[in-house]
């Protein structure tokens, strides 16, 4: 009985196996990508030593023209190698595609590896890979699935190709076909690459499939992939749009740990973390505590002003309430708080609430600012801010640590109640310790 069952198991899969490989024939003969089915008699492979010396200039005069994206040169080049007696090899072919994708011409490319077909050589996986890239790049994805098609049945490794057509039909929404090809090739033993899993992340959360999604980014750690920015950010932001704040900054702390620098567009993402956290927040304690949170978070990657800490801190000691309006979201979903993080981010040109924009002077602060020199106190000649209780220049922005002359660093350290005694950098450690920088 079980014998029985497995011999038909057997016979299906089989019978699949063959429908697979007739559908990809039909494809590969489609693009003109047939040669592989004629057999190997007319090919050539033993006729190419590309490690010879004579061929040196061939190859120079192909990678030059390769990297300058002149198909016409490496055309050219081709012919003369030939010319002189020497067979062009997948490595030159490879050029002359390569000079084709680079030149945006996906035609031109395709052409090129069919030439190498005729020539009776055999292409480099990185070949067929360029020609799939460059047709992916122009949106012709059934050229692409063709090209791709025909690399398989070459006998020729497809994983590269593969990604990037899964990637491709992911990101043009053409789920069903993506993940097919997905299922076949990973039972083909390929992996699914960075690009793949970005895709594949980004269209679960589009679904508001966060645990596909969480479960994605786990896979790639399985595998040995770091996943990066790309990867963490719609996690990140789907989270924080649920309002789960503890889980988006799980991830938040994630991203940050697992990278040495920050990467560009990690501040927009802490942004949309700390933002969700104040419109969870009931209290000043709690909005302070988020902030603090978020402050030591960065002071390890990015140089986050500290201004914002100091209010809420001072509001929180004096038990001073947050006015329920401050909360309510602008026309970018930012409470009051929000919007000073982002424009203190970068991430606006606009001025902030109650500020009138200088045009001669953009980014300063206007005259009357609660930040204004006026308002400050003198301490031995040095303006220091009542409320940040930090050293500010003549326009009102508190001046970094790094920057503070020996009397500034003073200055601040008496209006903090703290040690003066001890040299410069005596100094500026004590100020760095509580919280400054």
């Amino acid at each position: 009985m079980h014998a029985a069952a497995d011999v038909e198991a057997e016979t299906e899969a089989e019978a699949a196996a063959a429908a697979a490989a007739a559908s990809d024939d039909s494809k590969a003969h489609s693009v003109g990508l047939g040669m592989h089915i004629r057999g190997r008699s007319a090919f050539k492979e033993g006729l190419t030593d590309e490690d010879d010396p004579a061929r040196f200039l061939f190859h120079q005069s192909l990678s030059q023209a390769a990297l300058a994206g002149n198909w016409a040169a490496a055309e050219a080049a081709v012919e003369e190698m030939a010319q002189a007696g020497y067979v062009p090899g997948p490595r030159a072919y490879h050029a002359l595609v390569f000079s084709y994708v680079k030149a945006r011409n996906a035609s031109g490319a395709l052409g090129s590896i069919r030439q190498c077909w005729d020539a009776g050589i055999t292409p480099l996986p990185e070949t067929y890979a360029a020609v799939v890239a460059a047709h992916v790049a122009v949106g012709d994805l059934d050229t692409a699935e063709a090209v791709c098609a025909s690399n398989r049945r070459a006998g020729v490794d497809c994983s590269k190709s593969w990604q990037q057509l899964v990637a491709a039909l992911l990101r043009a929404g053409e789920l069903e076909k993506a993940n097919d090809m997905l299922s076949q090739g990973e039972a083909e033993g390929m992996q699914p690459s960075e690009a793949v899993y970005e895709a594949l992340i980004q269209q679960m959360c589009l679904e508001h499939n966060l645990e596909g999604a969480t479960n994605h980014l786990q896979a790639m750690k399985e595998r040995g992939l770091q996943p990066s920015l790309a990867h963490y950010e719609p996690v990140i932001s789907e989270h924080a749009i649920r309002g789960d704040t503890q889980e988006a900054q799980r991830l938040l702390i994630d991203l940050l740990s697992s990278n040495t620098t920050l990467p560009v567009g990690t501040l927009a993402v802490c942004y949309t973390v700390f933002e969700a956290q104040l419109r969870a927040s009931q209290t000043v304690a709690e909005v302070t505590e988020y902030e603090r949170r978020m402050k030591q978070m960065l002071l390890r990657h990015a140089n986050l002003p500290a201004e914002l800490y100091e209010v809420l801190s001072a509001m929180s000691r004096e038990e001073r309430a947050i006015p329920p309006v401050a909360m309510h979201t602008d026309q970018h979903g930012c409470t009051v708080l929000g919007a000073w993080v982002r424009f203190r981010l970068g991430q606006t040109d606009d001025p902030l609430p109650g500020e009138a924009q200088d045009p001669t002077a953009v980014g300063q602060p206007a005259s009357g600012s609660s930040a204004a020199v006026s308002g400050t106190m003198d301490i031995d000649g040095v303006h220091v801010d009542p409320l940040l209780l930090s050293v500010v220049d003549p326009a009102g922005n508190p001046v970094a640590v790094s920057r503070m002359s020996v009397k500034e660093l003073r200055a601040e350290l008496v209006a903090r109640r703290a040690t003066v005694s001890g040299n410069k950098k005596d100094l500026a450690k004590r100020l760095q310790a509580s919280g400054c920088f």
